[in-house]
């Protein structure tokens, strides 16, 4: 059975590409994990330092880029030759069929929050989410859509009530 990785105890990493859904408010899974945050519903939301250069490039609009305000950010540190070694490792194992400059920063982002805590990296890259099993073996990470993320905090509330109930 493979390993729960419950959100109320990790951090929870978000994608640059969910800034857009962040911004308008029309995306129920969202708008339910933003509630969440702000709530005090017991998940911490970040982003790695290394999504800010998206939020910089010309063609980001202006509202993304304000949705962005209200997050926290990972800080960018030099990587130790450890950690360095792990992301080749990542790049090795995990790039497919793709060629690895083509999915390096993407990557990236999903080294960075591992690195920093990360219990989960709510995202909606297909790239990413088509190599789950590879990048969930190296850094004991899951990835997730917000849906399938609002899943896994039901299941860990379900866990929580049973644990309660049997201490009973």
């Amino acid at each position: 059975m493979a390993r729960f990785i419950d959100p109320f105890y990790t951090n929870t990493f978000l994608d640059s590409n969910l800034f857009n859904e962040i911004a308008e408010g029309t995306n129920p899974a969202v708008v339910e994990i933003l509630r969440l945050y702000k709530e005090g519903g017991g998940i911490q939301l970040l982003f790695p330092y290394s999504v800010q250069d998206e939020l910089k490039a010309p063609n980001t609009p202006e509202v993304v880029r304000k949705a962005a305000t209200q997050f926290v950010f990972t800080e960018k540190v030099t990587l130790t030759d450890p950690e360095r070694k792990t992301y080749e490792k990542l790049l090795a194992d995990a790039s497919g069929d793709a060629e690895p400059a083509n999915i390096a920063r993407d990557l990236f982002h999903v080294f960075e929050s591992a690195k920093y805590g990360g219990g989960h990296f709510v995202t909606r890259d297909k790239r990413l989410l088509k190599r789950i099993d590879a990048i969930s073996e190296l850094l004991q990470l899951e990835l997730a859509t917000p849906e399938t993320f609002l899943e896994k905090v039901e299941m860990a509330r379900q866990r929580k009530r049973q644990f309660e109930q049997r201490d009973k």
